[in-house]
């Protein structure tokens, strides 16, 4: 057993949770299952992969660099997290509040995203390819790159059967053959197959 001391990233001198553990998974699943609030925990670079942390609040927390592959985070308060560079393969974030939440850099292949708050996260550079974005609210968010180029710089709401024609497009993927990504016929044609899918769900 480990005595861990989870300190709060703005304040070092302030203990948010402690207790004896054989992991650092264990002791903040521990402390979520107890209810614990999290919130501005320094969690920078810690291994919580698998980790069942719904309904955690983790607001304002430091996640830098964190390795939540596979984890449970449904229901979760991420509000203003520092989740850059982190590793969120295959997280399960269905009603996640990720508001505010900086994600640059992050690894969200096969996330579940399901109906997850992401107003004016920060998305710049994040794999998306595989998540689930039904339902998801993108109002506000920067820099989120679907596909390589397609940008969106607008803030945009989607609705189930939009994001599901939107899905459609890149499961289909046809044009990939012919078109590389980044490049100007790439991006125009993913634009109109994009809008034009967005006007025939609306």
């Amino acid at each position: 057993m480990t005595h861990f001391v989870i300190r709060d990233c703005w304040d070092s001198n302030r203990i948010v949770y402690e207790g004896d553990a054989e992991t650092l998974r264990e002791l903040v699943e521990t402390a979520v299952k107890s209810g614990a609030n999290l919130r501005g925990a320094d969690l920078i670079g810690a291994n919580l992969r698998g980790g069942d942390l719904s309904a955690a609040n983790l607001s304002s927390a430091n996640l830098n660099g964190a390795n939540l592959g596979g984890a449970n985070l449904s229901d979760a308060n991420l509000d203003g997290t520092n989740l850059s560079e982190a590793n969120l393969s295959d997280a399960n974030l269905s009603n996640a509040d990720l508001s505010g939440a900086d994600l640059f850099g992050a690894n969200l292949i096969g996330a579940n995203l399901f109906r997850a708050n992401l107003f004016t996260a920060n998305l710049s550079g994040v794999n998306l390819r595989g998540a689930n974005l039904r339902g998801a609210n993108l109002w506000g968010t920067v820099g989120m790159n679907l596909s390589g180029g397609w940008t969106v710089r607008e803030p945009v709401k989607v609705s189930d059967a939009q994001c599901d024609a939107i899905i459609a497009i890149f499961e289909q993927q046809q044009w990939l053959s012919d078109l590389q990504p980044g490049t100007a016929p790439y991006i125009e044609y993913l634009r109109a197959a994009i809008q034009a899918a967005l006007a025939g769900a609306a």
